[in-house]
């Protein structure tokens, strides 16, 4: 049930012209595939991202995490570093 529900509402945002800038939005989608579907699909989506900011940087790596591709989460970290991006603290 669940999964058909973000379907519904992803294919919803594409056909009333989903923002990519628009990273909450944009971040809760790979949340939602990376917790309910799969990472790949998440991954998929935030590579597509024109912009990325810290919500999405620690929404992707934490979807690595727990779909426990290790290596991946770190390597997106590592990049997030570099980016002008902020690790969450709090």
């Amino acid at each position: 049930m669940i999964p058909f529900l973000g379907f519904t509402i992803h294919g919803g945002l594409i056909k009333r012209g989903l923002d990519d800038s628009d990273t909450r939005v944009v971040s809760a989608l790979m949340s939602f595939y990376g917790r309910c579907v799969s990472a790949d699909i998440a991954n998929k989506i935030f590579d597509e991202m024109p912009k990325r900011d810290d919500l999405a940087w620690n929404e992707i790596t934490m979807v690595n995490l727990r779909s426990g591709k290790w290596e991946k989460a770190v390597k997106l970290f590592r990049e997030m570093q570099f980016s002008a991006a902020k690790a969450y603290d709090g």
